[in-house]
């Protein structure tokens, strides 16, 4: 087993010019900020200032043609990263989401964050929430939410919160646009409290990953390269030692290492490189570990080897697949090939209580439907979606029915869903 790390800033720069060649790919991290800044009420929130990429952030959108982004901004608030989210034609909306975090109900939060529009006057919603508690019942929602007008300029919005009880007490924060639009965000804050304070980091580091396949699907006998992102607030050179460890699907390590890192103050990039001998699915976890012990950043990732692919023909009994809009499709369908996907998943095009308003009733008049078999499994679209591109690309689909909130029917609350 082989380990090549890659200190060329140039090195690194390439690999990130692949990002987006796939889609989207999302990373969880698990770690807490861990040096919050004195004087100031603790800012819960990773990665607040997209410093660190799109890590500790989650991306979803409905029904597709969204994305989300992190670019330079020479007018950012906090920092030289800004998140954008870009929301095309049919999409009802799209959302940036920070990970789930651990908050006391019955306590008043105050939200804050920095947002500009690309072009005119945009409406976005803020807001903190969760699942209710168990007696809630399933899909019960508890949350605190504000719409705010956006416009060209930088301003600042808050959202006082008082939270209820949620399962497990996590809860999210929420930027959501609902029309076409251009939005960018930075500087996001979450404290415990009424306030209006100036915006302050929750930590000194912020700490992330990306893979050089944002997909996370390696070719076997490939490299798995990485890039880490470490955005040092202070004002020095800070050593730290990245530790990492891979796993196999048993649990079992194959690969324990460690490499210095000296993090000079602003954003700094180390791309390392690993190879495996073995197909199949590995979990990662890499740390960032102060000069004195402490952990000072985490974060957790999945990937996998798959064979290379010995024809460019799509293989409809693929365990793989991808989640891709019809606009991304036709950019990726070739790469897609390449590793051996099979199947694609058809994002939320229409509600639940559209297809079975009455349970056991489908009504597919206004869908253009293609059955096979049981109706309640046909492949259909509404009537402004264009369904070509999945039927020509020989990706077998896998159709999603959206069924939260206003989508579900009013027949299905009868349902006990705990």
């Amino acid at each position: 087993m082989r380990i090549n790390f890659m200190n060329s800033m140039a090195q690194g720069e390439k690999m990130l010019r692949h990002l987006g060649l796939f889609g989207l790919s999302v990373l969880v991290a698990a770690g807490q900020p861990l040096l919050a800044s004195t004087g100031d009420a603790e800012n819960l929130i990773s990665n607040p200032g997209f410093e660190a990429g799109q890590s500790d952030w989650l991306f979803n959108s409905r029904p597709y043609n969204a994305s989300l982004d992190v670019v330079a901004d020479s007018t950012a608030p906090e920092g030289e990263m800004v998140a954008s989210v870009t929301v095309g034609e049919y999409c009802r909306s799209a959302s940036i989401g920070s990970r789930w975090i651990t908050l006391e109900a019955d306590q008043d939060y105050t939200l804050s964050v920095s947002l500009r529009s690309q072009k005119g006057d945009v409406p976005v919603t803020l807001s903190v929430w969760s699942w209710a508690d168990a007696n809630g019942g399933w899909n019960k929602k508890t949350e605190s939410r504000k719409t705010v007008q956006v416009t060209e300029q930088w301003q600042r919005f808050f959202l006082q919160a008082k939270l209820q009880d949620a399962r497990e007490g996590k809860y999210q924060v929420l930027i959501e646009v609902e029309q076409p639009a251009v939005i960018y965000a930075d500087a996001v804050m979450l404290t415990q409290g009424d306030s209006s304070a100036d915006f302050h980091a929750g930590s000194d580091l912020d700490f992330g990953i990306d893979f050089s396949e944002p997909s996370m699907l390696f070719e076997h006998g490939e490299p798995v390269d990485i890039i880490v992102r470490a955005n040092n607030r202070r004002d020095h050179i800070w050593p730290l030692t990245l530790e990492y460890r891979v796993e196999d699907f048993r649990g079992d390590a194959v690969i324990i290492a460690t490499k210095d890192m000296a993090a000079e103050p602003g954003i700094n990039q180390e791309a390392l490189r690993f190879e495996l001998g073995k197909k199949g699915y590995y979990k990662l976890k890499i740390s960032a570990i102060d000069s004195d012990g402490t952990p000072v950043g985490e974060q957790l990732a999945s990937f996998a080897l798959i064979e290379k692919k010995q024809s460019d023909e799509l293989d409809s009994n693929s365990p793989f697949g991808v989640s891709l809009s019809p606009n991304r499709l036709e950019l990726e369908l070739e790469r897609a090939k390449e590793i051996g996907v099979g199947h694609i998943r058809v994002h939320e095009v229409f509600g639940w209580k559209q297809v079975e308003p009455k349970e056991g009733d489908y009504e597919w008049e206004s869908f253009d439907v293609e059955t096979s078999g049981d109706s309640s499994s046909a492949f259909y679209k509404p009537a402004d979606y264009d369904f070509s591109v999945y039927r020509q690309s020989g990706l077998l689909p896998l159709v999603y029915i959206e069924g939260y909130d206003k989508s579900r029917p009013d027949w299905a609350d009868e349902y006990d869903r705990e």
